[in-house]
């Protein structure tokens, strides 16, 4: 193992990807690659539960030297958090459908009252 790659402990609390850590917290050093990658060691990967395929959205910050991580969800997470979250702009009893087709009856007969 690399100096760069040995674990530092912080006796501090943090959240990541609405998992919090109550013990300490693993701090890893690792360095860019030529091809602008890095390496999430094993113990980041197995405390945060990321798998293969997790997307990580890198943010700058305004405090120099300060990058944060945050964890996003898988696309099918994300969908199913979203499902049924309209239902709550929806109003009427009719569907978008049955309006659509009363729009159209009165462009054909302009006289009907709607």
């Amino acid at each position: 193992m690399s100096m760069s790659m040995i674990p530092r402990l912080q006796g501090v609390s943090s959240t990541l990807a609405n998992v919090t850590f109550k013990a300490n917290i693993v701090s890893v050093i690792t360095r860019i690659t030529g091809k602008n990658q890095v390496t999430v060691s094993a113990e980041i990967v197995g405390k945060a539960g990321l798998k293969q395929g997790t997307r990580l959205d890198w943010r700058t910050t305004d405090r120099e030297g300060v990058l944060e991580v945050h964890v996003l969800p898988d696309q099918a997470t994300f969908a199913a958090g979203l499902r049924g979250r309209g239902n709550s702009f929806r109003r009427r009893k009719d569907s978008a459908v049955d309006r659509l087709h009363r729009e159209r009856e009165q462009e054909e007969d302009p006289g009907s009252a709607p």
